[in-house]
């Protein structure tokens, strides 16, 4: 232990982490009444439940074990400086503790508070806050019940074919891939394709919980999981870093941890319901049956139609669903672009009204397939 506390105080992490890796520490037998006394103590933990629905699947030490070695290493420490890396070497009984813990805070409701959240500038003047955007920094306990979380919640999603961002073997390459596919199908029959592209502003940062914890619900993740993401979010507190001074501790009212490893899924599932409403809607582009009137990525989103009355009233659709989940639309970003087939002469194109201002067109009507 003396070598490993030389290394660390010299910071040659290196030979600190070859040396802690050839530590082989036996493993005992947790003290499992210890630890749930400790916990049922440092917490309100209410009544007993009355029905067996509200208890979650139990959480174990090998789930536990898997998600602590795959983590990538080298990544920032929350506010407590722990890394994955201590998790990794601290020896293999701690999975199992980790695993009491989370099935206890999972039917319990257990948040852990502070979360500094690191303000990263983009671009722009350093003394406007804009310029600025909240990165969170959890603790690495928290991280690792965030992979937890994030697999009951690839359980349940279930999202729209629409959308392409945050989801395995997607990509832009596959939304840009369906935007070619559908302007070429139409384009090749000298029918011309309305589109708008969308642009959402700071969406994260806008999801209100409510809303959101309503269609967790929905989609059939166990109650005490929606309960515990309820309660994490509620009562957690935050601070902004600046350099090496911390803000007083501050709640947040509205929006999902940008850097979290479930906000994402959060994020599409917040969302869904514009998609599929837009689908439903049965106007805009479709092949073969099938509706192809918008294609979303992120914050990103392009609404397709043969015509202008179908276009506006997809736009209408979507402004009465940003409207009631509060999400805000860039109007200066979102722009209107006309794809044609190659041998047809431009046509007027009427306005188009987004928020009641005009969107903004070049007045360029883009020839197919030129524009590949």
């Amino acid at each position: 232990m003396n070598i490993l506390a030389t290394k660390y105080q010299q910071k040659d992490f290196r030979g600190f982490w070859n040396n802690t890796r050839k530590l082989s520490p036996k493993a005992g037998i947790p003290g499992t009444i210890t630890w749930m006394v400790k916990w049922g103590c440092w917490c309100w933990c209410g009544g007993p439940e009355s029905t067996l629905s509200r208890i979650p699947p139990r959480i174990t030490a090998k789930e536990i074990a898997e998600i602590i070695k795959n983590m990538t290493k080298g990544k920032s420490p929350g506010h407590d400086h722990l890394s994955i890396e201590h998790l990794q070497h601290a020896g293999p009984h701690l999975p199992r503790l980790l695993a009491l813990l989370y099935t206890f805070v999972s039917s319990r409701g257990v948040n852990e508070n502070g979360r500094c959240p690191d303000f990263k500038n983009k671009t722009g003047d350093v003394s406007v806050c804009n310029n600025y955007r909240p990165i969170s920094l959890a603790t690495i306990t928290a991280k690792v019940l965030d992979v937890v979380l994030e697999r009951q919640l690839s359980k349940h999603l279930k999202l729209s074919d629409a959308q392409f961002g945050f989801r395995p073997m997607l990509s832009t390459e596959c939304a840009i891939l369906s935007l070619k596919h559908v302007v070429g199908y139409y384009t090749e029959r000298n029918t011309p394709v309305y589109a708008v592209f969308l642009e959402l502003s700071k969406v994260f940062d806008v999801v209100r919980y409510g809303l959101l914890w309503g269609k967790l619900r929905q989609t059939g993740v166990p109650g005490p999981y929606v309960d515990l993401f309820s309660h994490w979010y509620e009562h957690q507190t935050n601070q902004i870093r600046w350099s090496n001074t911390l803000s007083e501790e501050y709640r947040l009212e509205c929006g999902v941890r940008q850097g979290g490893l479930t906000s994402p899924a959060l994020f599409n599932l917040y969302i869904n319901e514009l998609i599929e409403a837009l689908g439903g809607a049965r106007v805009g582009c479709s092949i073969d049956g099938h509706c192809m009137n918008s294609i979303s990525y992120a914050d990103d989103m392009v609404l397709l139609s043969p015509s202008v009355g179908a276009l506006r009233r997809l736009l209408s659709i979507w402004e009465r669903y940003a409207e009631s989940h509060g999400l805000r639309y860039n109007v200066k970003k979102s722009e209107l672009l006309v794809f044609k087939a190659a041998k047809k002469k431009p046509t007027y194109v009427p306005p188009v009204m987004l928020g009641g201002v005009a969107l903004k067109s070049y007045g360029v009507q883009v020839p197919w397939p030129y524009c590949n």
